[in-house]
Protein backbone atom coordinates (compact mmCIF):
# COMPACT_ATOMS: atom_id res chain seq x y z
CA UNK A 1 0.00 0.00 0.00
CA UNK A 2 3.42 2.11 -0.38
CA UNK A 3 3.06 4.69 2.71
CA UNK A 4 -0.45 4.54 3.27
CA UNK A 5 -0.53 3.98 6.98
CA UNK A 6 -4.27 4.30 7.81
CA UNK A 7 -7.55 3.66 6.06
CA UNK A 8 -11.03 5.44 7.75
CA UNK A 9 -14.35 3.92 6.80
CA UNK A 10 -17.80 5.41 7.79
CA UNK A 11 -20.19 3.11 8.20
CA UNK A 12 -20.37 -0.32 9.16
CA UNK A 13 -22.61 -1.95 7.17
CA UNK A 14 -21.77 -4.52 4.21
CA UNK A 15 -20.22 -2.00 2.50
CA UNK A 16 -18.10 -0.21 5.12
CA UNK A 17 -17.23 -3.83 6.34
CA UNK A 18 -16.12 -5.30 3.06
CA UNK A 19 -13.90 -2.06 2.15
CA UNK A 20 -12.46 -2.48 5.68
CA UNK A 21 -11.21 -5.89 5.29
CA UNK A 22 -10.28 -5.62 1.60
CA UNK A 23 -7.83 -3.06 3.09
CA UNK A 24 -6.44 -5.26 5.69
CA UNK A 25 -5.93 -7.94 3.14
CA UNK A 26 -3.89 -5.39 1.62
CA UNK A 27 -1.93 -4.20 4.49
CA UNK A 28 -3.52 -1.20 5.70
CA UNK A 29 -4.58 -0.21 9.41
CA UNK A 30 -7.99 0.44 9.24
CA UNK A 31 -10.24 2.34 11.80
CA UNK A 32 -13.83 1.30 11.19
CA UNK A 33 -16.51 4.40 12.75
CA UNK A 34 -20.22 3.83 12.77
CA UNK A 35 -22.92 5.36 14.86
CA UNK A 36 -24.98 2.17 15.23
CA UNK A 37 -23.77 -0.04 18.72
CA UNK A 38 -22.66 -2.99 16.49
CA UNK A 39 -21.10 -3.86 12.75
CA UNK A 40 -23.94 -4.90 10.53
CA UNK A 41 -26.74 -4.00 11.96
CA UNK A 42 -28.93 -3.40 8.85
CA UNK A 43 -27.43 -6.87 7.81
CA UNK A 44 -29.77 -8.47 10.34
CA UNK A 45 -32.81 -7.23 8.55
CA UNK A 46 -32.02 -8.04 5.14
CA UNK A 47 -34.34 -10.73 3.47
CA UNK A 48 -36.49 -10.64 5.90
CA UNK A 49 -33.86 -11.84 8.83
CA UNK A 50 -32.80 -14.51 6.25
CA UNK A 51 -29.87 -12.26 4.85
CA UNK A 52 -30.11 -12.20 0.83
CA UNK A 53 -26.25 -11.42 0.13
CA UNK A 54 -26.39 -10.94 -3.55
CA UNK A 55 -28.30 -11.82 -6.68
CA UNK A 56 -26.35 -13.43 -10.26
CA UNK A 57 -28.87 -11.59 -12.64
CA UNK A 58 -27.19 -8.21 -11.21
CA UNK A 59 -25.34 -6.17 -14.48
CA UNK A 60 -25.04 -2.74 -15.12
CA UNK A 61 -28.79 -2.01 -16.89
CA UNK A 62 -30.18 -3.33 -13.17
CA UNK A 63 -29.32 -0.28 -11.52
CA UNK A 64 -29.93 3.37 -11.78
CA UNK A 65 -26.82 5.04 -11.92
CA UNK A 66 -25.31 8.24 -14.43
CA UNK A 67 -22.73 6.28 -15.67
CA UNK A 68 -23.61 2.29 -16.81
CA UNK A 69 -19.96 1.97 -17.63
CA UNK A 70 -18.58 2.88 -14.31
CA UNK A 71 -21.00 0.66 -13.12
CA UNK A 72 -19.62 -2.13 -14.74
CA UNK A 73 -16.57 -1.81 -14.21
CA UNK A 74 -17.67 -2.17 -10.31
CA UNK A 75 -19.40 -5.01 -10.96
CA UNK A 76 -16.43 -6.63 -13.08
CA UNK A 77 -13.68 -5.75 -10.06
CA UNK A 78 -16.26 -7.04 -7.16
CA UNK A 79 -18.95 -8.98 -8.65
CA UNK A 80 -21.42 -11.50 -7.07
CA UNK A 81 -18.83 -13.93 -7.69
CA UNK A 82 -15.87 -12.41 -5.73
CA UNK A 83 -18.67 -11.62 -2.92
CA UNK A 84 -19.01 -15.31 -2.70
CA UNK A 85 -15.57 -15.90 -2.40
CA UNK A 86 -14.82 -13.31 0.19
CA UNK A 87 -17.83 -14.65 2.21
CA UNK A 88 -16.72 -18.24 1.77
CA UNK A 89 -12.88 -17.33 3.49
CA UNK A 90 -14.83 -15.76 6.15
CA UNK A 91 -16.62 -18.94 6.75
CA UNK A 92 -20.21 -17.89 5.43
CA UNK A 93 -21.33 -20.64 3.14
CA UNK A 94 -24.30 -19.88 0.46
CA UNK A 95 -27.03 -21.42 -2.02
CA UNK A 96 -28.57 -19.63 -4.45
CA UNK A 97 -32.48 -20.09 -5.65
CA UNK A 98 -34.26 -20.68 -8.49
CA UNK A 99 -34.48 -16.74 -9.52
CA UNK A 100 -30.40 -15.63 -8.28
CA UNK A 101 -30.92 -14.56 -4.75
CA UNK A 102 -28.02 -15.84 -2.53
CA UNK A 103 -28.71 -16.60 1.43
CA UNK A 104 -26.51 -18.06 3.82
CA UNK A 105 -26.63 -21.58 4.33
CA UNK A 106 -28.02 -20.99 7.99
CA UNK A 107 -30.71 -18.56 6.79
CA UNK A 108 -29.14 -16.24 9.56
CA UNK A 109 -28.59 -12.92 8.82
CA UNK A 110 -27.37 -12.82 12.13
CA UNK A 111 -24.63 -15.73 11.78
CA UNK A 112 -23.42 -13.23 8.65
CA UNK A 113 -23.24 -10.61 11.22
CA UNK A 114 -21.07 -12.70 13.94
CA UNK A 115 -19.04 -13.67 11.09
CA UNK A 116 -17.96 -10.52 10.20
CA UNK A 117 -17.32 -8.76 12.85
CA UNK A 118 -15.46 -12.11 14.00
CA UNK A 119 -13.40 -11.38 10.16
CA UNK A 120 -12.99 -7.83 11.37
CA UNK A 121 -11.22 -8.53 14.29
CA UNK A 122 -9.22 -11.29 13.18
CA UNK A 123 -8.30 -8.72 10.51
CA UNK A 124 -6.93 -6.53 13.24
CA UNK A 125 -9.18 -4.06 12.37
CA UNK A 126 -9.85 -0.77 14.71
CA UNK A 127 -13.85 -0.49 15.70
CA UNK A 128 -15.11 2.27 17.11
CA UNK A 129 -18.91 1.60 17.53
CA UNK A 130 -21.06 4.12 18.82
CA UNK A 131 -19.50 6.92 17.27
CA UNK A 132 -21.21 10.06 14.78
CA UNK A 133 -18.37 11.50 12.64
CA UNK A 134 -19.85 15.30 12.79
CA UNK A 135 -17.60 16.84 10.01
CA UNK A 136 -14.55 15.83 7.69
CA UNK A 137 -11.23 18.11 7.62
CA UNK A 138 -8.98 17.95 4.79
CA UNK A 139 -5.42 18.43 5.77
CA UNK A 140 -2.40 18.82 3.62
CA UNK A 141 -1.91 14.90 4.15
CA UNK A 142 -4.78 12.91 5.10
CA UNK A 143 -8.28 13.75 6.80
CA UNK A 144 -9.63 14.35 10.41
CA UNK A 145 -12.50 13.03 11.75
CA UNK A 146 -14.70 14.87 14.13
CA UNK A 147 -16.87 12.88 16.00
CA UNK A 148 -19.99 14.21 18.01
CA UNK A 149 -17.64 13.67 21.27
CA UNK A 150 -15.54 16.67 20.95
CA UNK A 151 -12.66 15.21 22.95
CA UNK A 152 -12.25 12.22 20.45
CA UNK A 153 -11.32 12.74 16.64
CA UNK A 154 -9.58 10.98 14.16
CA UNK A 155 -6.96 11.66 11.57
CA UNK A 156 -6.39 8.73 8.60
CA UNK A 157 -4.72 9.16 5.38
CA UNK A 158 -7.41 7.68 3.08
CA UNK A 159 -11.48 7.78 3.45
CA UNK A 160 -14.12 5.87 2.31
CA UNK A 161 -17.30 6.66 3.18
CA UNK A 162 -19.53 4.45 3.21
CA UNK A 163 -22.91 5.63 5.28
CA UNK A 164 -25.66 4.99 3.46
CA UNK A 165 -28.55 7.03 2.49
CA UNK A 166 -31.71 7.29 3.77
CA UNK A 167 -32.57 4.25 2.76
CA UNK A 168 -33.61 2.72 7.19
CA UNK A 169 -33.81 5.69 9.18
CA UNK A 170 -34.63 3.53 12.71
CA UNK A 171 -31.35 1.34 11.90
CA UNK A 172 -29.08 4.92 11.23
CA UNK A 173 -29.47 5.62 7.72
CA UNK A 174 -30.80 8.84 7.80
CA UNK A 175 -28.83 10.40 5.30
CA UNK A 176 -27.28 13.20 7.89
CA UNK A 177 -23.56 12.67 6.93
CA UNK A 178 -23.71 14.93 4.14
CA UNK A 179 -27.14 17.44 4.33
Amino acid sequence: MGEIKQIGIIGAGPAGIMATLEAAKMGADTLLIDANPIVGRKLLVTGNGRCNLTNSCATPDRYTCADNAFMNTVLKLFGHDRLLDSLKEYGILTYATWDGWFYPLSNSAATVQEALEAALHQAGASVELQTRVSNIRLLKKGFLLETNNPKKSFQADRLVVAAGGKAYPALGSKGDLFP
